[in-house]
């Protein structure tokens, strides 16, 4: 998906939700991310808060997230400052 010329990185919630069911199922990590994606999706936050993955992470923010953005550089910074 593209904002303008930022690609949007959050997905609808039911697509995170398909994400975590596609998974190995019996993964006690993959399983408590479903049941969490599950919870959010029922809850009443589930439209005021933005989410994505990375590998089998779950992101979640309060705005939707687009790349590039500033804080990709920031993120680069903590990396180099890390390494």
């Amino acid at each position: 998906m593209k904002n303008g010329t930022h690609n949007v990185m959050t997905k609808p919630w039911a697509a995170i939700r398909t994400f975590y069911e596609e998974l190995p199922s019996g993964v006690p990590a993959f399983d408590s991310m479903g049941n969490l994606v599950e919870e959010i999706v029922k809850s009443r936050y589930a439209s005021d808060i933005y989410a994505w993955t990375a590998m089998h992470d779950l992101c979640i923010d309060q705005t939707e997230v687009a790349y590039p953005s500033n804080n990709v550089k920031h993120h680069h910074a903590l990396a180099g400052l890390l390494a």
